[in-house]
């Protein structure tokens, strides 16, 4: 009986050729299917592109993702309060990448000399010949800044750190440099009226020249009119 005429049954799988020969039929099928989805029908590997969807619901986000999104908000929000404190009190406009402009301690000396004239003596600055400090006058710059705020009132409890400014100013030294230097714009100064009242007034001034004239007065009659033995 001849089966010449029978057409072929799609359903049964024939074996791939490799290489003019018949491959293994237990390549094909499924096994045989996924070892090449990424091939094209040159034997060239397609591109695998991972797209995120930013649409996907905040609740079907994985615990990690979603603590590092909020992690980022958090530090955004930050930088910009810190940002706007600054600018707003010296008058000037901060370049776009922050870190490095606090990191140098310049810009925070300039804030405590601006809450308080000559709080911070001496300012290590980038010169043409050299661009960027060394991390030295960096940390002393800091160290500076430090001091002054702790001088002109900042609680203890408030003033950062020199490696929250120098070295860990994109973790956990941020918001410590944002408490400190909302402290320092709320501390007033003292009033030079007050000092001036503290350190003695004209009056007291009298006083003094006063008692000093009366004991010249007395040495002298001492020297001329000696007491009897």
């Amino acid at each position: 009986m001849s089966h010449d005429n029978v057409p072929p049954s799609n359903n049964i799988p024939t074996s791939p050729l490799v290489n003019g020969k018949p491959g293994s039929p237990r390549l094909y099928g499924n096994n045989y299917a996924n070892a090449n989805c990424n091939k094209n029908v040159n034997g060239v590997k397609a591109n695998r592109t991972i797209s995120w969807n930013q649409d996907v619901p905040k609740d079907k986000m994985s615990f990690t993702m979603r603590r590092e999104i909020d992690k980022a908000k958090e530090e955004t929000e930050l930088i910009n309060q810190l940002r706007n404190i600054i600018e707003t009190r010296l008058k000037m406009a901060l370049p776009e990448d922050l870190a490095p402009a606090l990191t140098d301690g310049v810009v925070l000396c300039h804030l405590a000399n601006h809450i308080k004239p000559r709080s911070v003596a001496s300012i290590h600055v980038p010169s043409p010949a050299v661009p960027k400090l060394t991390m030295a006058r960096c940390r002393r710059n800091v160290d500076n800044f430090i001091e002054a705020c702790r001088k002109i009132g900042v609680d203890e409890g408030r003033l950062c750190s020199n490696v929250d400014v120098t070295e860990n100013l994109g973790g956990r030294g941020l918001p410590r440099l944002l408490s400190t230097v909302e402290a320092l714009c709320r501390t007033k100064p003292p009033d030079p009226t007050t000092v001036s009242r503290v350190q003695g007034g004209p009056h007291d001034t009298i006083v003094s020249l006063v008692l000093l004239a009366i004991f010249v007065l007395t040495v002298i009659l001492l020297i001329v009119y000696p007491p009897p033995d």
